[in-house]
């Protein structure tokens, strides 16, 4: 093993490798950062930090010993694989990089290793069944934190701080109130000290994550993870307890993995998530929580529309009367088209994307009237027409294609009138049954421009408004706090149109199997596993400070629970601090659901009440009039410290606040649940209502499906 360096001082030797490595930050601070990375493939980075570790060693005796050591032949084997490179012995590399030889904690090692963890979670996962052997292998490979850790989580949140301000510069007149509540310029002057402040740091990220709306905005979010990862990381440099809490971290990982493997659960789901989470604050084994997760996160939401719900929503009958102008062979045509027949929406097979066309077929009865020099020409046509325009929806929204169509023109002409001139008349009628062909030739062309036209004109806004309301209603808000799911997939098939969406959040899982068939008939149906909400409200709940009013909203908004504010309220205005781990989860199962509620801390008229969690269990069942959900006994209102049946004595403090949480949650959570009828298209002439045919639960899975009421479509 090659001794420590000793040529060079740490920090002024390793400038020019900062700033090589600076540069992507620099870039993603000022917003270009995205497109530069995607640029890169996943081992530019280990060949950049690499060759700097190169050029700083030269000048060291030591250099030859510590290539050696360090394996560099190999590894440079393995970046010209680049995605093909073996898992394996990357990670073997990163274990010399992280070992305990003196002088690895010096920048240009700690940029390789760091590089190395990076690409090696952009390499293939072990299969599912090797997940717990890998868990307690990466025992062995402990990512000391160093003070080069701290200086990029520093930059990181530099960037971050930077864009907020870019942001709050063009916010308008709310901007002086969230500088002034976010502490901003405080925040602004401890990271130009050269030593920040820890306290004083802890105190404006508890601001920046109380969670008031707003704060989860994508910009705020940034500043928020950045202070995180930086007081994280700022604790953890030197901590001698760190590499023992990380061994045992992946012991515990690797039991909750076996256990779910054998048979998937939520508890041990919430307990890999938890693990996965602590790792990943800790800065540790990035490449074994991206194994864990991409083989456990199979897609969690399932939502699938028929073919018939598709031609309800979009076919319709044409009969309409337009005026005809127009020009052939040198003749000034003008009249009048009556132009009946129907458009069907049909869906077209893609693996893609979720296709549909809009077909037309019909036919269009001309009466004209044409002008050419003397002569005025009485005719009628009828065109038989066939038309298609197809629509796309991906997870960049909804587009569509121009129309194409294809006519086909017949015509007879009634009379030439040529002012009583008969030699005139005659060659007029001669000339017109000459090129009676070739008029109908090009009046069929023209007849499918302006179908096309036509077509465009009514379809496009109808596209247009279809993708702003997927922008503005779904995409935008979700990207916005960084809730858009981690996989958005629309396929069609001659039946139906399905979405398959994954969504994860920073540490969790999605489903451990496919999703349940469904049989029979239905016209819209989904399919959702419990860790696609669980993993949703962790995302945009966790430490979030609600007051009563606004849980309100959003209960009603995600939940689908009946809207309760001004209904009987009183005028207390309770708040809710929900806890930083799993603040709200179900449970699907056995024909039921359970909700949890997590509150890490209650308040009301400015009195502070401990964590209390709230949970609900209600039974699914069917009646004469349709489904309903039961509640199942009283709401459980109970501390963390003591679970429901656990025996554990509460206090006079908690006896009263599980009372009037149980009052305050149960106007929430009623005794009864009874899911109205769908009506899509409410705002249109022809919604179509459709009635719950199927609610279910199992093994983590909630399906729901509905048919239309019959002749609910106009």
């Amino acid at each position: 093993m090659p001794s420590a360096l000793r040529t060079r001082a740490p920090g002024s030797e390793t400038s020019s490798l900062l700033r090589v490595v600076a540069i992507p930050i620099a870039l993603w601070a000022f917003g270009i950062g995205d497109e530069f990375v995607l640029a890169q493939n996943p081992e530019q980075p280990v060949i950049a930090a690499l060759g700097e570790l190169d050029r700083w060693l030269d000048s060291s005796p030591e250099a030859a010993g510590w290539r050696v050591y360090l394996d560099s032949a190999q590894l440079r084997t393995q970046l010209v694989l680049g995605a093909k490179a073996d898992p394996e012995v990357v990670l073997r590399i990163l274990g010399r990089y992280a070992g305990d030889a003196r002088g690895l904690d010096l920048p240009p090692f700690v940029e390789v290793r760091n590089a190395l963890a990076v690409w090696l979670a952009a390499l293939p996962a072990p299969p599912v069944e090797r997940l717990v052997e890998a868990a307690r292998s990466a025992k062995s490979i402990f990512l000391a934190r160093t003070p080069s850790d701290l200086y990029w989580a520093r930059l990181e949140l530099a960037a971050a701080v930077e864009r907020l301000e870019t942001r709050l510069q063009g916010a308008g007149p709310e901007a002086s109130g969230w500088r002034h509540y976010l502490k901003f310029e405080d925040l602004k002057g401890q990271l130009a000290l050269p030593a920040p402040d820890l306290a004083a740091l802890d105190a404006i990220h508890a601001r920046f994550a109380a969670g008031y709306d707003g704060l989860g905005l994508v910009w705020f979010a940034d500043v928020r993870q950045g202070l995180r990862r930086y007081l994280t990381t700022a604790r953890l440099v030197g901590d001698a307890k760190l590499r023992g809490q990380y061994e045992q971290v992946l012991e515990t990982l690797a039991q909750r993995l076996e256990a779910y493997q054998k048979a998937p659960g939520s508890e041990d789901a919430a307990g890999i998530s938890a693990a996965l989470g602590w790792l990943r604050d800790a800065g540790q084994a990035p490449w074994l929580v991206a194994a864990v997760q991409s083989q456990w996160s199979h897609p969690n939401v399932f939502i699938t529309v028929s073919d018939r719900l598709v031609a309800a929503r979009l076919s319709r009958t044409v009969d309409d009367v337009s005026p005809v102008q127009d020009c052939i062979l040198g003749t000034a045509l003008y009249g009048t088209a009556h132009t009946v027949g129907r458009i069907e929406g049909r869906l077209v097979p893609s693996d893609e994307a979720g296709i549909v066309d809009l077909l037309f077929q019909g036919t269009s009865a001309t009466e004209n009237v044409g002008y050419h020099g003397p002569a005025t020409i009485h005719s009628s046509g009828t065109t038989h027409l066939g038309a298609r325009k197809r629509l796309f929806l991906n997870a960049d929204g909804v587009s569509s294609l121009p129309t194409v169509s294809e006519a086909v023109t017949s015509s007879t002409i009634h009379a030439i009138d040529t002012g009583g001139r008969a030699m005139v008349q005659r060659i007029a009628w001669k000339r017109a049954m000459r090129q009676k062909g070739l008029a109908e030739a090009i009046a069929s062309e023209h007849a499918e421009a302006r179908f096309n036209q036509r077509m465009d004109d009514e379809a496009e806004p109808l596209a247009a408004r279809a993708n702003d309301g997927f922008q503005k209603r779904f995409r935008r808000p979700l990207e916005d706090r960084k809730l858009f799911p981690e996989s958005f997939r629309a396929t069609t098939t001659p039946h139906s149109l399905t979405l398959s969406l994954l969504t994860l959040g920073e540490t969790g899982l999605g489903a451990p199997t496919a999703p349940p068939e469904v049989a029979g008939a239905a016209d819209l149906t989904l399919r959702t596993h419990e860790s696609s909400l669980n993993n949703l409200s962790s995302a945009a709940l966790a430490g979030v400070v609600l007051d009563e009013k606004r849980f309100d909203e959003i209960a009603a908004q995600y939940l689908a629970l009946p809207a309760r504010a001004g209904e009987g309220q009183d005028e207390e205005n309770w708040s809710i601090t929900f806890a930083p781990r799993q603040p709200v989860t179900v449970q699907f199962a056995d024909g039921g659901f359970r909700v949890t509620i997590r509150g890490a801390r209650y308040m009301n008229q400015g009195r502070d009440y401990p964590a209390m969690n709230v949970a609900a269990r209600y039974r699914i069942e069917t009646t004469p009039r349709g489904f309903r959900a039961v509640r199942q006994g009283a709401l459980e209102v109970y501390p963390p410290r003591a679970a429901p049946g656990s025996g554990q004595q509460l206090s006079a403090r908690e006896i009263a606040l599980r009372n009037a949480l149980q009052r305050r949650f149960g106007r929430f959570f009623e005794e009864t649940l009874a899911p109205e009828n769908l009506v899509i298209g409410k705002e249109t002439q022809s919604p179509v209502e459709l009635r719950l045919t199927r609610w279910e639960t199992s093994g983590g899975w909630l399906v729901m499906a509905w048919e239309e009421v019959h002749g609910s479509a106009r």
